[in-house]
């Protein structure tokens, strides 16, 4: 009886043991709470990092305020999930940032795109950082350290864009879409070998970007939209941060969206009073 209990008491502290560790681990998860009370989770391994960009993309946003330019944040999908390609997805934004320098010379922009950023976020331990590490930093970033909002634009990339940027035919614009994945393909094969050779996978991509590529169905920009609502719902003395939604550029507060990777569900619920859509039947003259 004796031999039974030490034994049973071995095994729970080798239980304990196992525990601890797995929960000081730097790769095992955290729940993190940002200025907004939204939550994460986020794995230690990537404080630094994330300190780091944070602190680097702060005194970026300075440095422009100081030069009198409009901060603009492109949020777009960027994983590579439902027919989606991160490459594919990576070349969009940079097309998109070029489209915005263009269309508005004189406006002075300042435009900071994720997927720019996020490639520092660097392995550990075979392990790539989450959507969680992710979203937890670009709150911080987009929000600022007031919690009051630093950015000035916030551009939402759908369907409409990827038409106009890659000019696509209004006729069949699923083979000239396919023409363009060809070329991309041709050009960096090992980055769009399983997507452009492979008939499910080039099929799936082909309806992501001509009818899915939106704020809905990505997780990440879900939290992006989330965060700007929960902003300009709070400070209505502040000036609002200019939304382009659904090809069209907006003020007012729009509904909040189901949560992507935030863990708090009361942050994504449609309780916050919101404002019907009322968009601007122009581009803004800046």
């Amino acid at each position: 009886m004796i031999f039974r209990s030490r034994w049973l008491s071995g095994i729970a502290l080798l239980f304990c043991l196992y525990t601890t560790a797995a929960s000081s681990s730097p790769t095992s998860p955290l729940l993190r709470t940002t200025c907004l009370g939204t939550q994460y989770h986020v794995r230690p391994a990537w404080d630094q990092d994330i300190e780091r960009l944070v602190t680097s993309l702060r005194n970026q946003i300075k440095d422009a305020r100081q030069s009198q330019k409009r901060i603009v944040y492109i949020s777009l999908p960027l994983g590579a999930r439902n027919g989606g390609a991160r490459a594919f997805n990576e070349f969009l934004g940079r097309e998109m940032k070029q489209a915005l320098l263009h269309r508005y010379p004189n406006s002075r922009l300042e435009i900071i795109l994720p997927g720019q950023y996020e490639t520092e976020l660097r392995s550990v331990n075979g392990e790539s950082p989450s959507g969680g590490e992710y979203l937890y930093m670009w709150t911080q970033v987009l929000m600022g350290e007031d919690c009051q909002g630093a950015i000035d634009w916030i551009y939402f990339m759908d369907h409409r864009d990827v038409a106009s940027l890659l000019n696509l035919s209004d006729n069949n614009p699923r083979e000239s879409l396919s023409q363009h994945l060809d070329k991309q393909a041709s050009k960096f094969p090992s980055l769009y070998r399983d997507v452009a050779w492979q008939e499910e996978s080039r099929e799936a991509f082909l309806d992501y970007y001509l009818n899915h590529y939106s704020p809905y169905n990505s997780k990440g920009v879900r939290d992006e939209w989330n965060m700007v609502q929960w902003v300009t719902g709070c400070f209505p003395n502040k000036a609002r941060i200019r939304q382009h939604i659904d090809g069209r550029w907006t003020h007012k507060t729009q509904p909040l969206l189901e949560c992507g990777y935030q863990l708090h569900a009361g942050h994504c619920k449609t309780h916050l009073p919101t404002v019907s859509a009322d968009y601007d039947q122009h581009e803004l003259p800046y």
